[in-house]
């Protein structure tokens, strides 16, 4: 998959979403327009899947039973043909005639299922491929036995689907949509194996007393892909027998009505199953229908095994997304959803063909922004679509044109051949199937990526000959020359025109309309401003027809590029230019709260709308004060910028509450010490009047409690405060200050404080509740947490069970985490996504890769879960912890987004599994910027590969190019590196110069150096320095200089050494292994 991202928009070059049972939103995003049904795919082997054909014994066998029941007798029979097995006529056919009627008692369908020991052990919830597919299985279990045995008989083991292809085959199809397609469908066939596994096949052995396998039950996923037919879907899922042997045939270019479903009722004893022919067939000739006009090349190759060679079937899916990081969005959304579309599109590019109609619309409105913005204004909403259909602006083209070229080009380079490569290889004689298929693939959506490249080159050549919106515009108005004209020269006229020389206002207002009109805000800000200061130019841009071309949300520079700097004191401002501030200081603070805001530019564009209020005299204007003081809590400004905000408004009087409430706010997200806070509360009582409130208390309570245990002192101080000020009289409402300060002394460890406000409380809301349960858990009082929970709480949410599951799994209870989880099932609470996030901490604890798959699957199909990046993580550490980093490295790879802690876990989980090659270019691809902990993870990578002069880069690097200062961790990184591969004396000197005193596990490095190197004089110094800094292991440090002593012969020494152990009485810990076993562990020591 190829993604590009470019402005505020997101485009993606993908696979052409393939029919499937039902598609994972995960791993096969589906248009959102089709409804989200079971979507069987059709027909059995193909003219390009050569299947090896029946025994002539088993062939009899099934024509003497379709006999047995009418089927076909006299006009057609089941033969061995060069695909493997078809249906030839018995006699001349002529178009439209009736084949065969197969009777609904043969059909494979829910009401077979439900008529079965399958129907009555499942009962009706599952869905109905998994349901008919467990029917397959069990009537081929069943042998003879089985009512349809002879058709069973004769079905293939494989096709060459490319869901049965091997590792190997499937890295042909490296870099195609295909390869992710195929991927996603066989990890969607896994997981819901693995829940009717446990929950069906394990559970009825009386029905499958064999064992079920995986390929087993892929096997049956394939028949059904493959053999029932493309209307029969969702409820309606029937597979046909005898029908279903019918191949397909390129030279069919209608599908007719080659079938149709007739009786009494679609449930009648009569129901019938009536197959036609679509042309004539002579006696002896292969019957053909067509299976899917309308599929490409890969879902062929997906669902049957087999291409064509029309070019029409080639094709390319381009997704368009609106990305939520836009300024726009909201607006973006409202005009695609007016016009049939959403925040996502798909746009199917099919080989010699013409873009689709919607698309290059789709892409101006993605794109558009600057001076094109104004068409996103509400009054534009009904028309814009229309205008977007024509070419916006250069820039907006040219910017189109861009990005389809750029993601092109990446998605091309995903491929491992070119174009002549492959047509070279396609002209091989005797080539494997397998290996056609995977050429013709390629072939075909490299040659679609290239057929949208040339498109959007040749546009990009074009772009000064086509007539854009605003020349189309006054030209329908009849103005377009007259405009220019008297533009130039009104422009021309003011930049000659001497300073003394002041044009009237109203004629100025009047180029500032064309201007505007123009979308020319350059022009217009120098003609007029820069040279002619205008007395009321903000009730010219107030007025209607210059206001609705002006954009509504614009660029922070280009927004405070509107406000002329030098604009003298006594002009009377209107209200206009206030709300152009207002809403410069909302677009801002609505940049800065977004992940890939930059704080430093939020701040800036803070500082130029401040030094705005003081030079308008707009300082006294709280509406304007209260939305600068929220943009500086967005931008987390720092504490003396906003307060000195506040004090514009209020530098010696009583403070207006509201505004003393968001300085607070501002405050506490500032990083201001608890000291800074406590001191500007003070200020803010005493010498601006400030009576504070619940919201005054609980702002700041929720800053010292992130401060943790070092703002105990101030947090009692506060504390006092509140109940000298009456806001925690057993009377008052604001539970929300009661629960912050439990957060306080729980963030200090101080459990019994924290009761005790718990106690006092009066009608304890389940925030509260919940508040004290999490105070428990922060206190490493887990036990308590436990017995709160099961006993006291009165009412446990999905926030209850979330923190002690959560807490169990961080505290190295996983067991009891899965435990808990269940309980939360049993009670019928609904789980989150936080849920999930803390029971695959469980499993990546307990090394339980079967519970994780099974987390995962159920977070893929669960509606109501919104996938977040935090989730993905948690997934991605997961499949590390259980060793899958395959599974996580294609989830990683799946990512719609990834945050730097996505980066660094797989990089650290790629080192961690000898991976070290792969852990680096990941990092040197990583698109985030790395904190400390990426860093860690690439010098470990580089320790395992040995790589000791790219880590000493890497280290030296941290602080000169990332901005990184070496904590101790990455020394002792560093140290291990040098020991493990023998530089103990560079080691020494990097221990020597560290800037804080080595902990144990430098000098753990250092001993392991000396053990390498056979240095036992420094082993023994090491030792000792390691039984102080910890003396509970102190018994595996010396048993360890025991044994070096013993393999260099120095067995006094050594008997030495192990008296020592003895006189002190300590143990060497006794190492532990998890053995999982039928869905329970337990501990060997």
């Amino acid at each position: 998959m190829a993604t590009l991202q470019a402005q505020h928009h997101h485009l993606l070059l993908r696979h052409r979403p393939l029919s499937l049972l039902r598609p994972s939103p995960r791993l096969l995003p589906t248009r959102p327009s089709r409804p989200h049904r079971l979507l069987v795919p059709a027909r059995a082997v193909s003219t390009a899947a050569s299947t090896a054909p029946p025994e002539a014994t088993a062939l009899e066998d099934l024509r003497r039973w379709l006999s047995s029941h009418s089927v076909g007798e006299g006009k057609a029979l089941p033969a061995a043909v060069p695909e493997g097995l078809g249906l030839v006529a018995a006699r001349d056919l002529p178009r439209g005639e009736v084949v065969a009627e197969v009777p609904k008692k043969l059909w494979m369908d829910a009401d077979a299922v439900a008529a079965s020991d399958i129907g009555r052990a499942c009962g009706g919830g599952l869905r109905p491929w998994v349901a008919v597919a467990l029917l397959l299985l069990r009537e081929v279990a069943r042998g003879a036995d089985s009512p349809w045995a002879p058709y069973l008989a004769i079905l293939p083991r494989q096709t060459d689907s490319t869901i049965f292809w091997s590792e190997e085959e499937l890295l042909e199809i490296q870099g195609t949509q295909l390869l992710s397609t195929t991927m996603g469908v066989k990890e969607y066939v896994q997981s819901e194996f693995e829940s009717v596994e446990a929950e069906i096949i394990n559970a009825n052995k009386d029905l499958f007393p064999a064992t079920i396998t995986f390929d087993d039950f892929l096997w049956a996923f394939g028949i059904l892909r493959s053999r029932v037919f493309p209307e029969l879907r969702g409820d309606k899922l029937a597979l046909i027998p005898f029908a279903d042997l019918v191949n397909h045939s390129a030279n069919i270019t209608s599908k007719g009505s080659s079938w149709e479903i007739k009786g009494k009722g679609l449930f009648g004893r009569e129901v019938m199953f009536s197959l036609r022919t679509p042309v004539d067939v002579k006696s002896g000739e292969q019957i053909y229908i067509q299976y899917d006009l309308d599929k490409s090349n890969a879902e062929l190759a997906l669902d049957y095994g087999f291409i064509e060679s029309n070019p029409s079937r080639d094709s390319y899916t381009v997704t368009l997304e609106i990305s939520e990081s836009d300024p726009f969005y909201g607006d973006k959304l409202d005009i695609a959803e007016l016009n049939g579309l959403g925040e996502t599109a798909y746009f199917d590019i099919v080989a010699d063909e013409p873009l689709p109609s919607q698309m290059l619309t789709y892409l101006r409105l993605l794109c558009i922004g600057g001076t094109d913005a104004f068409l996103l204004e509400a009054l534009f909403r009904n028309s814009v679509w229309g205008h977007l259909e024509m070419p916006v602006s250069p820039d907006n083209e040219e910017s189109i044109c861009q990005v389809m070229r750029d993601a092109c080009k990446s998605a091309l380079g995903a491929y491992h051949t070119t174009i002549q490569e492959d047509e070279e290889l396609m002209e091989t004689e005797n080539l494997p199937s397998r290996l056609k298929i995977a050429i013709g693939v390629r072939i075909g959506e490299k040659k679609v990526l290239q057929q949208i490249d040339d498109i959007f080159k040749q546009r990009e050549e074009e772009l000064d000959g086509i007539e854009y919106y605003q020349e189309r515009r006054l030209k329908d108005l009849g103005l377009v020359a007259k405009i220019k004209l008297c533009g130039l020269k009104m422009s021309f006229a003011l930049e000659k025109s001497p300073t003394s020389i002041r044009p009237s206002e109203s004629r100025r207002r009047g180029l500032l309309n064309i201007h505007a009109r123009l979308g020319v805000w350059d022009g217009a800000k120098s003609a007029i401003f820069d040279n002619h200061p205008l007395s009321s130019w903000p009730e010219a841009t107030g007025r209607p027809g210059c206001r609705r071309n002006m954009p509504r949300d614009p660029p922070r520079r280009a927004a405070i590029s509107l406000f002329p700097p030098n604009l003298p004191p006594h002009i009377p401002y209107s209200r206009a230019l206030q709300q152009r501030l207002y809403l410069v200081a909302q677009h801002l603070s609505r940049r800065a709260g977004s992940p890939s805001a930059s704080p430093s530019a939020a701040r800036r564009g803070l500082d130029q709308l401040h030094a705005q209020l003081l030079l308008n005299g707009f300082a006294h204007k709280r509406f304007l004060l209260a939305k600068l003081l929220s943009l500086a809590n967005a931008a987390a400004a720092d504490l003396p910028r906003a307060e000195s905000l506040f004090l514009s408004a209020s530098p010696h009087g009583p403070a207006p509450p509201t505004l003393a409430n968001l300085l607070l706010r501002a405050a506490s997200g500032s990083g201001a010490t608890p000291s800074a806070l406590l001191a500007l509360f003070s200020r803010l009582v005493g010498r601006h009047g400030l009576r504070p409130n619940g919201f005054s208390f609980s702002t700041l309570l929720a800053a010292l409690a992130s401060a943790g245990a070092g703002a105990l002192t101030h947090g009692r101080a506060l504390h006092a405060r509140a109940l000298a000020g009456g806001v925690l009289a057993p009377s008052g409402e604001d539970g929300h200050v009661m629960t912050s300060l439990m957060d306080v002394y729980a963030a200090a460890r101080q459990l019994g404080d924290a009761r005790k406000v718990f106690d006092e409380m009066l009608g304890k809301s389940v925030a509260a509740w919940n508040c004290m349960l999490a105070a428990y858990v922060r206190c490493g009082e887990l036990d308590a947490a436990l017995r709160f929970f099961g006993h006291e709480m009165p009412d446990r949410d999905a926030v209850a069970w979330t923190t002690v599951i959560g807490g169990c799994a961080n505290s190295g209870r996983a067991a009891k985490a899965v435990e808990l989880f269940l309980g939360m099932r049993k009670a019928r609470v609904k789980d989150d996504a936080v849920t999930m996030v803390a029971l695959l901490t469980a499993c990546a604890e307990l090394g339980d890769l079967e519970l994780g798959r099974w987390v995962h699957a159920r977070v893929d199909w669960d509606g109501r879960q919104r996938r977040t990046v935090l989730l993905d993580n948690a997934l991605i550490h997961m499949y590390v912890k259980c060793g899958a980093v395959d599974d996580a490295l294609r989830l990683f790879l799946m990512m719609p987004k990834r945050s730097t802690i996505s980066w660094t876990t797989m990089i650290s989980g790629l080192a961690m599994h000898g991976r070290s090659q792969e852990a680096l270019d990941l990092f040197h691809r990583m698109q985030e910027h790395p904190d400390g902990a990426t860093l860690l993870a690439v010098l470990r990578a580089c320790s395992h590969a040995g790589r000791i002069d790219d880590g000493r880069w890497y280290f030296e690097s941290m602080e000169r190019f990332y901005g990184i200062t070496p904590g101790i961790q990455h020394y002792g990184c560093m140290i291990d590196m040098l020991c493990r591969w023998r530089q103990l004396h560079e080691a020494l000197e990097l221990l020597e110069k560290m800037p804080f005193q080595p902990n144990e596990g430098a000098w753990g490095a250092i001993l392991s150096g000396c053990r390498r190197e056979g240095n036992l004089e420094l082993a023994a110094k090491v030792t000792d320095r390691l039984v102080e800094l910890q003396p509970e292991r102190a018994a595996g440090h010396l048993v360890l200089l025991s044994n070096m002593y013993a393999g260099a012969g120095q067995w006094e020494e050594a008997r030495m050494v192990r008296e020592r152990v003895s006189a002190l009485n300590a143990e060497k810990p006794a190492g532990r292994s998890w053995v999982s076993q039928n869905g329970s562990s337990m501990v060997v020591a």
